[in-house]
């Protein structure tokens, strides 16, 4: 299903070009095709504004139906602050020192003052858990910044809400640790099994939905891929409710993964609103 989605993103980026292209043509004609991809694309925001709005209730819904059929995940319980520990500080050291470090590098600039403008999208994101929802306040922070063109940044974000799923590099990897851990499966926790957890990660990180809790999914396919079961273990119900927390800080890196990307092509394009709009310039 990750190899689909791949292929069907990099059709509708072809497809997405010749319709915007036919529809500047001289011709001043009618673009039935032009109009009928802009209509697609409205409704498909609408449903995932529907998504994201149903999404609380069935994390309850599958919380508590969770609990109700693994009691016994329930004495699993003081190893959980093994993981929310562990996502916690895989978000800061994402976050604080990794990107940072590479924005140095390839921007020459200061990370942590571009970071300071885009506060407002991480309160979102962490509040949101959905990366979709929060895409348009990413757009209004870096446009209030004066980080790039409009163009750029509305390609740019809208391209990584659904392909550039950093926070997945951490997210699975610790969620599948969690389970085999918790369960008693840590032994089996092979050298070829933490390699096939890697490559899964890396076509994960292009294959989450960018809606809430949209990762456990891929995480109870992944975990089966991985040991050869056909089950998950008992200790599923205390995951499905860390992921709760866990998806938010996902998230929160997912966001500020699409702002860094932006702000290392705005520096190395020249293509600043300054530049593209003087006469705005105060």
């Amino acid at each position: 299903a990750d190899g689909d989605l791949l292929a069907i993103i990099t059709f509708a980026m072809v497809l997405g070009s010749i319709a915007g292209r036919s529809y500047f043509s001289k011709t001043r004609r009618v673009n039935y095709l032009y109009l009928t991809l802009l209509q697609l694309r409205n409704t498909f925001f609408l449903a995932m504004e529907w998504v994201i709005w149903i999404t609380p209730v069935a994390v309850v819904s599958t919380i508590a139906g969770a609990f109700a059929s693994n009691q016994d995940a329930v004495s699993q319980l003081p190893k959980v602050y093994m993981f929310i520990v562990a996502c916690i500080s895989a978000t800061a050291l994402q976050i604080l020192v990794v990107y940072p470090v590479v924005i140095f590098l390839l921007a020459r600039c200061n990370p942590y003052a571009h970071m300071h403008h885009m506060i407002r999208s991480y309160l979102f994101a962490f509040g949101s858990s959905s990366s979709l929802a929060t895409a348009p306040v990413t757009l209004g922070c870096v446009q209030k910044a004066r980080v790039c063109s409009q163009s750029i940044a509305t390609f740019v974000i809208s391209i990584g809400v659904v392909t550039n799923m950093s926070g997945s590099g951490w997210y699975y990897p610790i969620g599948i640790i969690f389970l085999a851990e918790s369960s008693g499966n840590g032994d089996e926790l092979t050298f070829l099994r933490l390699v096939a957890i890697f490559f899964l990660t890396l076509v994960a990180c292009a294959g989450t939905p960018p809606v809430p809790n949209g990762g456990m999914v891929l995480m109870s396919t992944m975990y089966k891929t991985v040991f050869g079961v056909s089950t998950l273990p008992s200790t599923w119900a205390l995951y499905v409710a860390m992921d709760f927390f866990a998806d938010r800080l996902s998230t929160i890196c997912n966001v500020n993964d699409d702002i860094m990307a932006l702000k290392v092509i705005a520096e190395n394009t020249d293509e600043t609103v300054a530049g593209d709009h003087l006469g705005q310039r105060n």
